[in-house]
């Protein structure tokens, strides 16, 4: 498994006027995720997903989207759908057979990553101003 993009910069802007509303999001699809995947019969593969540590008043979530090339090949599993990341591995896609994505650029899952403030309890700290960085795990593991 190769995950095939350098750092990405995801950042939500402040407001220009006040008491105008935090709404902005920022999202990002560069990232291709390649696998290769040689499973015998009824063996099937997961991947997973962590980030390195908790968010304040924010959120970052990971989809895995299909491969937007021809060259995968196999049996690239099921998505899990939008998955709101946190320190704990969460399953992104299941059921992976045998299978390869390719080696080119634009090969592989693509990976959209979404940056976005959350829902907030009163006197919660949203601290957009700060750069934060931020480590996202794929693992890729036997489901069964």
């Amino acid at each position: 498994m190769a995950v095939a993009t350098g750092d990405i910069e995801l950042q939500i802007k402040g407001v220009t006027e006040a008491g105008a509303a935090l709404t902005n999001t920022s999202e990002n699809s560069d990232t291709r995720l390649r696998i290769t995947s040689l499973a015998e019969i009824g063996i099937v593969r997961l991947v997973s997903v962590k980030m390195s540590r908790a968010l304040s008043g924010t959120e970052l979530t990971v989809q895995a989207l299909p491969p937007s090339t021809t060259h995968f090949t196999g049996d690239g599993g099921s998505y899990a759908g939008v998955v709101t990341l946190s320190t704990q591995d969460q399953v992104l896609i299941n059921n992976i057979g045998t299978c390869w994505s390719g080696t080119d650029q634009n090969d592989g899952y693509t990976i959209k990553y979404t940056y976005k403030i959350k829902t907030i309890a009163q006197g919660e700290i949203v601290n957009i101003d700060q750069q934060t960085l931020e480590t996202v795990t794929f693992t890729i593991s036997d489901a069964n």
